[in-house]
This record gives structure tokens, sequence and C-alpha cells, in this order.
């Protein structure tokens, strides 16, 4: 898995997105041209409505598929790579609120 296996990812806000038979056809605002993702590619995209690592992707599509880890890995890390290159995606920073520590 790359570097950034443990970054997490997420939809950016307002992707155009249209079902037409089993593809999703997605569309970033302001850019031209348009994705058609796969069926499969379209679970993907489904499950980055909240935020998720490379290895939680992986784990789910390979339960929901039957498919070995190693394969699909293969296949969502450029599927992650190309829909980030387009703009669909983002890396999203976990947003922690600090604890304050307790006073003795």
């Amino acid at each position: 898995m790359p570097a950034w296996a443990t970054i997490r990812f997420a939809r950016v806000p307002g992707v155009l997105v249209r079902q037409v038979g089993g593809d999703l056809i997605v569309a970033a605002i302001g850019q031209e041209g348009f994705e058609v993702l796969s069926p499969t590619a379209g679970d993907v995209w489904r499950l980055l409505d909240k935020p998720m690592t490379l290895e939680q992707l992986v784990e789910t599509v390979s339960s929901t598929y039957s498919v070995a880890q190693e394969v699909i890995a293969r296949d969502v890390e450029a599927l992650l790579g190309h829909l980030l290159e387009r703009g669909l995606i983002e890396s999203v920073a976990d947003h922690l609120e600090e604890v304050p520590e307790a006073r003795a």
C-alpha cells in the first residue's frame, strides 16, 4: 500500500452525479469532462460519502465482492489516484479536539 494508506479520503462537495444503467457519471463543477465509474468503482464512490482510508475501502470492497485484498487494493489505489487528479475526491484531515489535561 502507498505512503498515503492511512490518509482519509472523501468526496468533494458539489460533484454532480448521475446513475446511468449500472454506471455512475461524475463531474466536478467548473471542470471540463466527466468520469464514468463502473459498478464497482461506483460502490467505492458511495463509500466515500464519509471519510475512509484506503485500508477501510479495501476491506469493505473485498468482503463485498469476496476478492483477495491484494487484488482490490491495486484497483482501489488506482481509482483513488485518478479521482484525486480529477478533483472529485480530497484527503481530509482528522479534526480531533484536544482534551485538556486534568489538573491535580
